[in-house]
């Protein structure tokens, strides 16, 4: 007993844990700890060269087309700004505003 007359044992038994008994296959400790670490070196050097072969040319393509093409650039960023104002002013609702003040 201890001194606040809780014996240990008697309210959380120990003996009676859950046991994790999961069948896994042998490997996947393994495998789990390979992803992690893909994930790990990934995190630490980035997404690598083969990104940088695809995003290269398409930002010197969009450079050209809005040199070539300037009215056509302006209205997509235009309609993309505008698509999304009128999707963050959706997403409000009625709830999220602050009730206007009664005047007397």
């Amino acid at each position: 007993m201890s001194k606040l007359n809780i014996g240990v044992g008697e309210d959380f038994p120990l003996d009676d844990a859950p046991k994790n008994e999961t069948h896994e296959h042998p490997c996947a400790a393994r495998w789990r700890e390979r992803h992690m670490q893909r994930r790990r070196h990934f995190y630490r050097h980035g997404p690598g060269p083969v990104a940088a072969l695809l995003v290269l040319p398409a930002a010197a393509a969009s450079v050209t087309a809005a040199i070539l093409y300037p009215l056509a650039t302006l209205g997509v960023i235009g309609s993309l700004g505008a698509a999304s104002a009128i999707y963050r002013r959706n997403r409000r609702s009625e709830h999220d505003t602050k009730p206007e003040p009664e005047q007397k």
